[in-house]
C-alpha cells in the first residue's frame, strides 16, 4: 500500500490507498516549520501502520523542489529544507517528494475525469495560478522551476504581480483577482445587488460574487465576462504551448461547475477540452501516494 502526504498552508492531508482503493483519509493542521512538519509526517505514518502495510511514501508540497529538498516553499517558511533526508531517517521505506500542483495532476490524471489521457493540464484556480503538466503520462519536470502557468503574461505592463512581472495570469484569472475586481466593481456602483451584498456582509468572496450573479446582478455580469476573457485567454496559451489531450480546472470557484464551463467554453475554440476536478482537495495527497 501506499502512503500519500499533501502539505498545504493550512491543513496537511494523509491518504492510505491500495490499488486505486481508498483505504484511509486523515486531515490536520499545518505548523509552518520543517521539524514540526516532519514530525506530524511521522506520527501519522506510525499511526497508520498499525493497520496497514505501507510501501512508499510520496509527498506534495507548494513551492520548487529540486531532489528531495524543498528549494523555497515561502509560504510555509521553508528554504533548502531536506525534506526527504529528514523522513528517510525514521521510516524504513522509499520516500518521495514532488510539487502539490504536479501531485494533484498526477492525482487527476489517474482517478479523475482525466483517465483516459496521455496528456493534460491542470489549472488550480486559487490565491493564485498553478499548474501541473502531464506528458505522456508523466509529469513535465526540467531543471528549474516548471509548470508555474499562472505567470504566463496576458497583459503587457499590466497588473504588478509578488514574481516582479506585470500582467501574469494569475493577476486577471485567479479567485484573488475575481474578488478583487468586484469589491472594486460594488464599490463605483453602489446601487448594485453586488454592492448590496458587499455593505451587509461587509466584505467580498467568491461566495458572495456568485450569489450576486445568481440574482443576475448586471454589475456582477460584466465583472464575470471581463474575468472569463482573461481565464480563456490563459487557457488558449496553455492549450497551444502543451497541445494536452484535457485541460482541467480545480479550485473552490469550479464547483459552480456549469456555471463557469458553459461561457467558458464559448469562448474557446471547440476542440479544447476542458473540464472540472472530481477530485478537488483530495487530488494532491492521492497523487502524490502515486509519486
Amino acid at each position: 500500500m501506499r502512503f500519500g502526504v499533501d502539505i498545504g498552508g493550512t491543513n496537511i492531508k494523509f491518504v492510505v490507498i491500495d490499488g486505486e482503493e481508498i483505504k484511509y483519509q486523515n486531515c490536520i493542521d499545518t505548523v509552518k516549520n520543517g521539524d514540526a512538519i516532519v514530525n506530524d509526517i511521522i506520527t501519522e505514518y506510525k499511526k497508520v501502520t498499525e493497520e496497514y502495510e505501507i510501501e512508499k511514501m510520496g509527498i506534495g508540497i507548494p513551492g520548487y523542489v529540486r531532489d528531495g529538498v524543498v528549494v523555497d516553499a515561502s509560504n510555509l517558511g521553508l528554504v533548502n529544507f531536506e525534506l526527504r533526508a529528514e523522513l528517510i531517517k525514521r521510516v524504513d521505506i522509499p520516500v518521495r517528494v514532488a510539487n502539490d500542483a504536479d501531485c494533484a495532476a498526477i492525482g487527476e490524471l489517474i482517478f479523475g475525469a482525466t483517465k483516459d489521457c496521455n496528456n493534460m493540464v491542470l489549472v488550480t484556480l486559487g490565491t493564485g495560478i498553478g499548474g501541473g503538466v502531464i506528458l505522456n503520462r508523466k509529469i513535465m519536470q526540467t531543471n528549474r522551476c516548471s509548470g508555474e502557468i499562472g505567470h504566463i503574461i496576458v497583459e503587457m505592463n499590466g497588473r504588478q504581480c509578488a514574481c516582479g512581472e506585470k500582467g501574469c495570469w494569475e493577476q486577471y484569472a485567479s479567485i484573488t483577482a475575481l474578488v478583487k475586481d468586484a469589491t472594486k466593481a460594488a464599490e463605483e456602483n453602489p446601487d448594485s445587488i453586488l454592492a448590496e451584498i458587499y455593505t451587509r456582509e461587509g466584505k467580498m468572496s467568491g461566495r458572495l460574487f456568485f450569489e450576486a450573479l445568481n440574482k443576475n446582478c448586471p454589475v456582477a455580469n460584466k465583472v464575470f465576462d471581463t474575468y472569463l476573457d482573461y481565464l480563456a485567454v490563459g487557457i488558449k496559451s496553455v492549450d497551444m504551448v502543451f497541445g494536452p489531450d484535457a485541460i482541467v480546472l480545480a479550485g473552490g470557484i469550479t464547483k459552480e461547475g456549469e456555471k463557469i464551463l458553459k461561457p467558458l467554453r464559448a469562448k474557446l475554440r471547440p476542440n479544447i477540452r476542458v473540464e472540472v476536478s472530481t477530485l478537488q482537495s483530495d487530488a494532491g495527497s492521492l497523487g502524490a501516494a502515486m509519486l
